[in-house]
């Protein structure tokens, strides 16, 4: 029999049970069921997740219980932490380009703002559930993309600079950690906002809109086989096999982020568009990505930055290479003259 992906009646029995005991001996004002369960995300030794937040009291130890045969973590929630997981989620506050705070809240204080906003809430007193009531998906889902989609390109600027200092190894990782990103950030957009490395690929794999493109992101994120001499560098700084492996990936992981901050900051993205790479025409530079606050949107590159609009940046992801640009072309038309400035900025080649 497979094990639950989700919380079944018995995950919450087990859960209740619990927290019915314990309120007997603790004043709790705040019980929410969540963790991996929450999010479709079980597996076999999944346990469940019960957040709590107690009284001036105090509450119980933070440790495993065994109920209806299930493992039952009870995770304390102090109170500064409670509210600054509800301000997050509950406002665009801090998501600007002059003030970007909110990018760089602790992930524990992000992951427990997230798995509120997905829990089953056991118990709430009247203002935890007033609290819990401004909890936004929304919110959530746009800060994670612009978190993620900013986080592309510090890597694009960290390859950029490993890469002028001979650092392949760097230059390596950096690439895979920005792919993965661009993965997050994609998530995000279409509504599966999660913190935690190990589910990113099946994650991945359930969103019927991203499997179209999960051969590239397979690639990106494989690790080639080198030399038993672990001394020997990855390759020579000018091996154009090496180099056109940092920029797929990083022009993957940009396509993600940047779809994500532009086609899922309103609403979560329903589709994606087909992916595809061709030396026919311009196309982007590996190391630019569209960023985005809640003041604007910017194109970024690993030593610059340029404000934006939306069809600009759209602009600059269809660079694709696939279309050639006439060099003859007219000035006056729109898509000439702007793939020609995004081309003079750096953009593009």
């Amino acid at each position: 029999m497979p094990y639950p992906t989700s919380f079944t009646a018995q995950h919450i029995a087990a859960a209740t049970d619990l927290y019915q005991e314990l309120a007997k001996e603790h004043e709790l004002r705040l019980v929410v069921l969540s963790g991996s369960l929450a999010f479709g995300l079980g597996h076999g030794t999944s346990d469940v997740d019960l957040h709590m937040l107690a009284g001036s009291g105090g509450g119980p130890e933070a440790r495993f219980h065994l109920r209806r045969d299930l493992p039952v973590q009870i995770n304390l929630v102090s109170p500064a932490k409670f509210t600054a997981a509800v301000e997050w989620a509950a406002s665009d506050a801090g998501l600007t380009s002059a003030d970007r705070s909110s990018l760089n809240l602790p992930e524990d204080v992000r992951m427990l703002a997230i798995r509120l906003a997905r829990g089953h809430v056991l118990h709430a007193d009247n203002e935890c559930a007033q609290a819990l009531g401004r909890l936004n998906e929304d919110v959530i889902r746009r800060r994670q993309a612009a978190r993620h989609a900013l986080r592309v390109n510090n890597y694009q600027e960290d390859v950029a600079g490993a890469l002028l200092s001979g650092d392949q190894d760097t230059a390596y990782t950096a690439t895979r950690i920005a792919l993965a990103h661009g993965c997050e950030a994609l998530l995000a957009a279409f509504g599966d906002p999660y913190i935690g490395d190990k589910f990113l690929l099946r994650r991945l794999r359930r969103v019927t809109a991203i499997r179209p493109l999960l051969p590239e992101i397979f690639r990106g994120l494989d690790i080639p086989p080198v030399s038993p001499d672990l001394s020997q560098p990855l390759a020579d700084v000018g091996d154009k096999q090496f180099a056109q492996l940092l920029h797929s990936r990083l022009r993957l992981a940009a396509f993600m982020g940047s779809h994500a901050v532009l086609d899922g900051w309103d609403t979560p993205m329903t589709s994606l568009p087909s992916y595809a790479l061709d030396t026919g025409g311009p196309l982007r530079d590996p190391y630019f990505t569209v960023i985005r606050f809640s003041d604007g949107i910017g194109l970024a590159g690993p030593d610059k930055g340029y404000r934006v609009s939306a069809e600009a940046a759209r602009l600059w992801l269809s660079l694709d290479g696939r279309k050639p640009l006439d060099s003859n072309g007219p000035d006056d038309d729109p898509i000439t003259r702007g793939t020609r400035q995004l081309i003079q900025l750096g953009a593009g080649r």
